[in-house]
């Protein structure tokens, strides 16, 4: 192939569409900052009793999700699977929270990780901007949470399962 026809056939392809181009990315999540459980109260936060309704139930990202999910959560019923706290950490581990063996009433993770979580779209069965949190436990089970939150973050529940969560600290993100 001569010089003139390699030229030409380079720009019928680029004519064409067929070179690659690289497009830019969306930047990431803005990374959330673990949570310090051992200067939390490990007790049942007012959130537990409150009775306004969790109506935030979709989200413009799965990263938008996670930034609401990450940090300490306290179970507003009896100890379930879930313990009586449970921290969800920016790298996906859940570590089941108890008090203080030293009488000081603030957390402590009481083991390693129970399980690891995730976040997954399914908006295509549903509206728009849902989700699901899933767990993924140590001994292989796997749960689902579809999360609602009330507007300012302080309370998760999931209808489906009956499951209410109040947050230990503060939201970091909305």
């Amino acid at each position: 192939m001569d010089v003139t026809r390699g030229s030409l056939l380079f720009g019928l392809l680029a004519t064409a569409g067929c070179i690659e181009t690289t497009t830019p990315t969306e930047p990431g999540p803005v990374p959330v900052p673990a949570v310090d459980v051992t200067t939390l109260r490990c007790a049942a936060p007012p959130a537990c009793a409150a009775t306004d309704a969790a109506t935030v139930d979709s989200y413009p990202s799965a990263s938008d999700l996670e930034a609401r999910l990450v940090g300490a959560w306290w179970s507003c019923a009896a100890p379930t699977l879930f313990g009586r706290g449970i921290e969800l950490t920016p790298d996906r581990q859940v570590f089941e929270l108890a008090a203080a063996t030293d009488g000081s009433g603030a957390c402590a993770r009481t083991g390693p990780a129970i399980a690891a979580w995730s976040v997954l779209d399914i908006s295509e069965q549903n509206p728009p901007g849902t989700y699901q949190l899933e767990f993924h436990w140590a001994d292989g089970r796997w749960s689902v949470i579809i999360p609602t939150f009330t507007t300012d973050v302080r309370r998760l529940d999931d209808e489906v399962n009956a499951w209410r969560f109040a947050r230990l600290q503060r939201p970091v993100a909305p």
